[in-house]
């Protein structure tokens, strides 16, 4: 295949440090989005105050699905599109980028238009607050209309991944990170625009990296599609489907347990909200630099698939494990020695007693999802490694155990344990998933081998 000179190709060479260099712009470029997202959560929580902060936080699982359909449908494209750079098959992968561009539209006009039928339901069914309802609504309109942005971003951003160019993902990241915080600057501070400028700069800067992403796939001659590219193949739309449906499946029974979970919080009220809000964004700056672990051996996996390595397959993701689990023993130690003064950043304390109440939600939140991301984070990667071979209804049960786990927890434990119980329903919800997507990993990898080192030996 014709790539990139930045491209990687992980079908050989030392895994780990292969790895790394594929992870380390993901994960700067991560951090950057994170960093946006932060901005977005302090301005707000400071400078327009608690109470707009819980408004936001209100949706957070709306929005998280909404953010799930674009990294669902690119995980599918990017799988089918790395298995084919490991066989080298350059006309395969130009197809994967005709079907991205057909059914990955299709997919985020059809669930745009669906979120803004169901818009108002849905926000009924989580019982947000009368009093903040008018601010969740906008953010969420917000966020809804910004989804087919999202879509073409993170798909064409995918699409570059496999192909081995991790740092255009970095690029696109860092740019709109910037013009996110600077639009923030502007709506919130001097334009007065409330929560509806944070969700407007969002959007902007969401344009601004699927221009990068597009401007840098239009360089790559992976990318030029001739007429015989532009077919849509009955077999790759069953391919696709197989990869897509329980992944799609699996967030949305994962949303639903979320949003049984967001009721509860926003029936205690918005400081409780609040502080669940502060805490998330801090967890989600870490897990974005396991996510961008988790992305690169996704495609580690897919082209050595492609390539008949198992053997090289299972090696790397031992390493990746390893890896990931120190990586979460250092988010630990720092998290914990500097969790006041983390939480601090998003409060504001106009009101006093709305403060202190955020503050120790937000705090107690904050260690136990810290704490929990050494279950959290081997999940995912052995999670995204079953998906990529092919076997994605494990990560469907995976979910729909993740669901009844947390509304098991918020019916059964507050009764039992107090107050803690509302702190538990994610980690307990990791923990059911870790052996579901763990064991059949084991399997599939042993039943890979059998299949394909015999062949390769002869």
């Amino acid at each position: 295949m014709n790539a990139k000179k930045t491209s990687i190709d992980m079908t050989g060479g030392k895994i780990s440090v292969q790895i790394f260099r594929f992870a380390l712009p993901l994960m700067a470029g991560n951090l950057f989005q994170q960093l946006y997202s932060l901005t977005d959560a302090a301005i707000i929580g400071r400078y327009i105050g608690v109470e707009a902060l819980g408004a936001v936080s209100a949706v957070s699982w709306l929005i998280w699905f909404l953010n799930a359909v674009s990294r669902d449908c690119s995980n599918a494209f990017s799988i089918a599109a790395s298995i084919r750079v490991g066989q080298k098959d350059s006309d395969g992968f130009k197809n994967v980028v005709f079907h991205a561009i057909v059914v990955g539209g299709a997919i985020g006009i059809v669930v745009t238009v669906l979120m803004l039928l169901l818009q108002r339901p849905m926000m009924r069914m989580i019982h947000i607050q009368a009093h903040s309802f008018g601010l969740s609504f906008d953010y969420l309109l917000v966020s809804i209309l910004t989804l087919p942005i999202g879509m073409v971003f993170h798909q064409t951003a995918a699409l570059l991944r496999a192909a081995g160019d991790s740092t255009t993902t970095f690029l696109a990241m860092t740019v709109s990170t910037v013009v996110n915080i600077l639009l923030d600057l502007l709506f919130i501070l001097v334009l007065h625009w409330g929560v509806l400028g944070a969700a407007i700069a969002t959007m902007i800067a969401q344009g601004a990296s699927a221009a990068i992403a597009l401007y840098q796939a239009g360089k790559n001659s992976m990318f030029k599609l001739s007429r015989a590219d532009c077919r849509l193949k009955p077999a790759f739309l069953r391919e696709l489907f197989r990869l897509w449906a329980p992944l799609v499946l699996n967030s949305l029974v994962v949303t639903v347990g979320g949003m049984y979970v967001q009721s509860g919080y926003n029936i205690i009220g918005t400081s409780f909200t609040a502080g669940s809000s502060a805490s998330n964004k801090v967890f989600s700056l870490f897990e974005a630099l396991v996510m961008a672990i988790q992305t690169g051996a996704s495609v580690f996996v897919g082209q050595n698939l492609g390539a008949r390595q198992p053997d090289r397959i299972r090696e790397g993701i031992r390493e990746i494990v390893g890896m990931v689990l120190l990586l979460c023993a250092g988010i630990i130690c720092v998290v914990w020695s500097l969790d006041d003064e983390i939480i601090n950043l998003f409060l504001s304390k106009s009101d006093p007693e709305a403060y202190e109440a955020a503050h120790r939600y937000g705090v107690n939140f904050l260690h136990f999802q810290i704490t929990g991301m050494v279950i959290m984070a081997p999940m995912y990667i052995y999670r995204i490694t079953v998906q990529t071979l092919g076997h994605g209804s494990y990560a469907l049960i995976a979910g729909v155990l993740q669901m009844v786990m947390r509304i098991a927890t918020m019916g059964l434990l507050p009764q039992l344990i107090g107050e803690t119980a509302y702190y538990l329903p994610t980690v307990l919800a990791w923990s059911a998933s870790l052996p579901m997507v763990y064991f059949p990993y084991r399997y599939h990898i042993k039943k890979l081998e059998a299949d394909l080192l015999p062949r390769k030996a002869a």
